[in-house]
């Protein structure tokens, strides 16, 4: 389980392949500590908390026992292998209410060329899964990645299409090589790489969240605490990034559609 696009677990560049974990009695200071604070929620950033089912557990007991709602990161194929549904809703009534799965890309191929390890299969029946339990999904896909065709990328357009449908939450990032050689080679994707289909595809997905981040956020920040007066001034503000956004947007199009190359020769503000 060692992405090729990320640093975690590979080859030592900044992490190694030691996992070190916090004594459950540290972790349960820590939740102990949030509640204390007037909070009513947590978030792990651990990458794949799920993977150690019961240590998993033992974390799920005491949040049970702080009565918190949590968000976590996960991989699809380590849900499928772990217990799958059953699992799942293990988690669901601990508390859990959202989490967030690399998909990266509806192409099979193109998840084994950067060594995934997971399947769309796999992707679209944990999403399944959560929509039956009621926990909300957000996925991340990654833009440009080795051997990506235009057909992988519409594709990966039809996914999040179908994902907006169900109401998941997608991230759209640009491939970022942590190999020496592919840095070398300049193998990262940037705006001035993006086709029209890319733009397409990152647009759609920045559409699908105008929609659906608002109401996670007023959520996130009610569970943190924030003010009702807070919240509402974030959410016009949120508002005058959508604008922004959409006009970054506009303005990529028309560079894309004047340039010979088919290329963005400037990169706007805000956008990448």
């Amino acid at each position: 389980m060692a992405c090729a696009f990320c640093e975690s677990g590979r080859n030592g560049v900044i992490w190694d392949r030691v996992v070190r974990y916090e004594p459950i009695e540290t972790v349960e200071a820590q939740l102990r500590e949030i509640v204390e604070r007037g909070h009513t929620a947590a978030m792990f950033y651990d990458d794949i908390l799920p993977i150690n089912k019961a240590r998993t557990q033992a974390i799920m007991a005491r949040l049970r026992k702080y009565e918190l709602i949590w968000r976590c990161f996960l991989r699809t194929d380590i849900i499928s292998h772990q217990g799958g549904l059953n699992y799942l809703r293990e988690m669901a009534e601990s508390g859990l209410v959202e989490v967030l799965a690399g998909v990266e890309s509806a192409d099979n191929r193109i998840k084994a060329n950067v060594h995934k390890g997971t399947t769309i299969e796999q992707d679209t029946q944990v999403l399944r899964w959560c929509k039956e339990l009621g926990i909300k999904f957000k996925a991340s896909i990654i833009l440009g990645l080795p051997g990506e065709t235009p057909d992988d990328v519409a594709r990966t357009l039809k996914l999040c299409t179908d994902l907006g449908r169900q109401r998941a939450v997608i991230f759209p990032i640009f491939y970022e090589p942590v190999s020496a050689d592919e840095i070398k080679a300049d193998k990262r994707f940037t705006l001035r790489r993006m086709r029209p289909d890319h733009l397409e595809l990152y647009r759609t997905c920045y559409e699908i969240n105008f929609k659906a981040v608002p109401r996670l956020f007023v959520d996130n920040q009610r569970a943190g605490g924030v003010s009702w007066t807070k919240r509402t001034v974030m959410q016009l503000l949120g508002k005058g990034e959508v604008f922004s956004w959409r006009r970054t947007f506009r303005k990529l199009q028309k560079q894309l559609a004047n340039s010979e190359l088919g290329a963005i020769e400037k990169e706007p503000k805000y956008a990448g």
